[in-house]
């Protein structure tokens, strides 16, 4: 293992550097990463549609025709 200050060799196991004395950090047994739990994805809610009421067909009034004189 090598010291991480001064880049000295160090017998395994050692808890401090030979060369410089810093402490050694040991290497832990190698555990499963840790990853963090997703956030839950929230849906988009759906976009508001105000719906309009559908406008009545215009219908154009035409004027009724005038009533024939009547020829006696």
């Amino acid at each position: 293992m090598f010291c991480g200050k001064c880049g000295s060799k160090n017998e395994d196991g050692a808890k401090f550097c030979s060369s410089c004395g810093a402490p050694l950090m040991t290497a832990a047994p190698a555990a499963a990463p840790v990853q963090p739990e997703p956030a839950p994805v929230q849906p988009e809610p759906a976009p508001v549609v105000e719906s309009q009421p559908e406008a009545a067909p215009v219908v154009e009034s035409q004027p009724e025709p005038a009533p024939a004189p009547v020829v006696e």
